[in-house]
């Protein structure tokens, strides 16, 4: 099965989204490190289309935003709009 979807290969290439499953357990408990700084931790599950996260990691820049979601659409559409927040 083929699945032409643009945003698979947009989300491969964007440096700021975690995609692969080693990468993201190699981080497991270790998200300080990662973010560089020990600043609250926010797990958002399901970003949806993007509003709301991208406001939050906006207005609250003292804390460490991780987002999922299964859409790469929405996975990428959040990721954008988060930076320009």
């Amino acid at each position: 099965m083929v699945i032409n979807n643009p945003y698979i290969e947009k989300v491969q290439q964007d440096n700021d989204i975690m995609h692969i499953p080693e990468d993201i357990y190699t981080h497991k408990w270790k998200w300080s490190e990662y973010f560089n700084n020990s600043q609250e931790l926010v797990l958002e599950i399901g970003t949806g289309m993007w509003n709301f996260f991208a406001k939050q990691v906006g207005e609250n820049p003292d804390k460490n935003y991780i987002g999922m979601e299964i859409r790469y659409k929405r996975l990428f559409q959040t990721a954008e709009k988060s930076r320009k927040h």
